[in-house]
């Protein structure tokens, strides 16, 4: 900053000293509308001197005291261009001002002995850059980021953000203070532009649930050319889906609008971020201003520390779990509650006693050998052990290729989950699976069309979340198995790994946006476990008796609220080996297990044509093609009458099947002979080699299930 080069003839009022203390004094006369200088030894590069001059205040280094002669003060003003000029000062010294009682308006004046405080304040500076286009004027940011990265159309500021008190920003409800800075961007000006007026919320609390938070950022921005712009910008303090407080605290969502307020029209929106560069510069830039001591200097920096990092703590974890607010008093004791909650459930999650429900399901690994197979079953993408011993000689095998899907708002006839996430139950009266080793699960039964959109089967899905998912990154990933009747054909097994982040972060920005995100979205929600995000087509009956194969869920999304029904569609895309294979030796390790259903309290649901749904409000299959079908999905008991998993089974003349989830282990497919007796065709997990059969018998209002396996 250069001096002015002449001295006015009048002041309200001329600071004299240096450092923090000096800046602060000299900013706030000027914002007070004051006629102000400032004498100082040096000026530096505090952000208080570079507001005061926006506001009118001139700066004048070099300036010192000649000499003290009893009660007057004589300064050395050569070169400035007076000899005199009227104004009280403010003498300041590091701690305090010293202010005059009265104005002489003569160049020596005496000096008082009143003595005010200067509090500690707070000072430093953020850096967030990103994009806006002109031609969003909707309330959708993430499309005015895109079509701005498009335009090439910037948006940089660079803000000092400063508390003049930090016990107001500390104790006051919407944490006030003020920001002063640059701004480039080039489709509002071709040079940087100041900004003036800043205020800055570092929270501010908003209705609703989940508690969400906003720090609020509005400003004026001035062009060389004296055009005046007004920036309003916000970044939302919300426990979302996955671990976001990074992409929180981080992003800010902007409206740029013509003229000096909000009142005006709104030229464009857009995000900015913080590169993690910028964010590591930031954190060296915290200064708490005009303490006296270091004792005072480590107050502030507490007491910002305990609301900014309180706040998140309660945002993003003491709300999940119903703690009281920790930057209230008593929050170290609550800290404490915390650690001994999270220390007792890593050891519910690493000690070998741990329940099954807390258990991840073993991956379906390749084992053995690589098996020379032609090239069309190579592109399956099946492991080794899935090829062994099956004649893959040319003429002696074929490859079949099924598409199957379903509109999520018309085909999907039941929904149910474990209550963990605010999903809608279809239908409304459906009991949630409650029970502990099915509190992760989920599950749906959806009607599924063929590639000329008649309905030709009914599909069973039923899913584990998996216990290693990224939440943090919005990737929620489960174990799932689909059972697809096809009436006529015959009941195929499927299994997966599946998950993305796709569907999270098309929920976090519709929660950000206030509004569903619109659009056309394509994705394949299988992720594993063969090579390539694709699954295992395990075995069928029917046509399908015998088969392997591989299969891709692929999910188009149209619209995602933050919460709700999604909507869009679910296709199933199956590729399938049929070739003989000689059936492998039994193993001598036997397992038997008596399971069994109570009819009155287990159902989760059960349909079928001419049936009565279970619940009330589930529609009847009332599809020509599917009359016959039946379908049952229930809570699955072991010898002790514990719920230990779930049993579905669909139905159709000639055949059926048995699907047995146990959450953390693995499943079974159980492919049904006839006289109540089923052969197990595959399975996932623990299971992935089973064999054995079923044995299934009703007596009164029970479906016992004999199982006996060799692995």
């Amino acid at each position: 900053m250069t001096p002015l080069p002449e001295l006015r003839p009048r002041y309200d009022v001329v600071v004299v000293g240096d450092g923090p203390a000096a800046a602060i004094a000299v900013c706030q006369q000027a914002r007070a509308g004051k006629n102000v200088a400032l004498f100082t030894a040096e000026l530096g590069d505090d952000p208080h001197l570079e507001d005061a001059l926006v506001h009118g205040a001139q700066l004048f280094a070099g300036i010192v005291v000649k000499e003290v002669e009893g009660s007057l003060v004589h300064f050395d003003l050569a070169g400035l261009g007076r000899e005199r000029f009227e104004a009280p000062l403010l003498f300041v010294t590091a701690g305090e001002v010293i202010r005059p009682r009265d104005t002489t308006p003569v160049a020596d004046l005496k000096r008082r002995d009143a003595i005010a405080t200067v509090t500690p304040g707070l000072v430093f500076t953020e850096s967030m850059r990103g994009y806006f286009s002109t031609r969003v004027t909707d309330a959708d940011y993430e499309r005015g980021l895109r079509q701005g990265r498009d335009e090439g159309s910037s948006f940089v500021f660079v803000l000092t953000l400063v508390a003049d008190d930090v016990r107001v920003l500390v104790d006051a409800d919407d944490h006030p203070a003020r920001s002063i800075g640059t701004v480039v961007a080039p489709a509002l000006s071709g040079k940087p532009m100041l900004v003036t007026g800043g205020q800055f919320n570092l929270f501010v609390d908003q209705p609703g649930e989940p508690p969400t938070r906003r720090m609020r950022y509005r400003m004026q921005l001035r062009a060389t050319d004296g055009r005046v712009f007004f920036v309003d910008g916000f970044k939302v303090i919300r426990d979302d889906p996955g671990f976001d407080v990074w992409s929180d605290t981080t992003t800010l969502y902007i409206t740029v609008y013509q003229g000096e307020t909000d009142e005006g029209a709104v030229l464009g929106r857009g995000v900015l971020r913080i590169l993690p560069a910028d964010f590591a510069r930031q954190m060296r830039t915290f200064q708490v201003t005009n303490a006296t001591s270091g004792k005072q200097k480590a107050a502030g920096q507490l007491a910002f520390a305990r609301v900014f990092l309180g706040t998140l703590f309660d945002t993003y974890a003491g709300a999940a779990l119903g703690l009281p607010e920790i930057r209230r008093s008593g929050g170290i004791v609550r800290i404490g509650a915390l650690l001994i909650a999270a220390t007792v459930g890593a050891a519910l999650l690493l000690w070998p006693w741990r329940p099954t429900v807390l258990r991840q399901q073993p991956e379906i690994v390749p084992r053995g050998p690589t098996v020379l197979a032609p090239d069309d079953v190579r592109e399956l993408g099946l492991f080794p052990q899935h090829l062994r011993d099956r004649d893959l000689t040319a003429g002696r095998y074929r490859i079949q290729r099924l598409r199957l899907g379903g509109a999520l708002e018309t085909d999907l006839l039941a929904q149910d989950h474990g209550l963990l996430a605010k999903i809608p139950l279809h239908p409304p009266d459906i009991p949630g699976l409650v029970d502990l080793p099915l509190r992760r699960g989920y599950l749906t039964l959806m009607r599924l069309r063929d590639e000329s959109d008649r309905v030709v089967a009914i599909g069973s899905q039923v899913e584990t979340a998996a216990l290693d998912s990224k939440l943090w990154k919005h990737d929620l990933q489960a174990t799932s198995d689909w059972t697809i009747t096809i009436p006529g054909r015959g009941i195929l097994f499927l299994g997966q790994r599946e998950g993305g982040t796709d569907i999270g972060e098309l929920q976090a920005a519709a929660r950000k946006q206030g509004s569903p995100w619109r659009g056309r979205r394509e994705i394949n929600h299988t992720v594993g476990p063969l090579p390539g995000g694709r699954g295992i087509v395990h075995g069928g009956t029917g046509e399908f008796r015998g088969v392997i194969g591989s299969f891709r869920e692929l999910n188009l999304f149209t619209e995602v609220p933050a919460e709700g029904d999604m909507r869009g569609r679910a296709d199933l895309e199956i590729s399938l080996l049929h070739a003989s294979r000689a059936e492998p030796p039994a193993s001598a390790r036997m397992i038997r297990r008596q399971l069994s259903i109570d009819l009155a309290r287990d159902i989760i649901y059960r349909t079928g044509k001419g049936q009565e749904p279970v619940p009330a409000g589930l529609p009847r299959l009332e599809d020509p093609v599917l009359d016959g079908v039946s379908v049952v999905m229930a809570k699955l008991r072991d010898e002790r009458g514990d719920v230990v998993g779930q049993a579905g089974s669909s139905r159709m003349p000639g055949m059926g099947q048995w699907t047995l989830l146990f959450p953390g282990e693995g499943s079974l497919y159980v492919a049904g002979e006839g006289s109540g007796r089923g052969v197990v065709v595959g399975g996932t997990g623990l299971y992935a080699d089973a064999r054995g059969e079923l044995q299934e018998e009703s007596i009164a209002n029970e479906i016992r299930l004999a199982l006996t396996l060799s692995r």
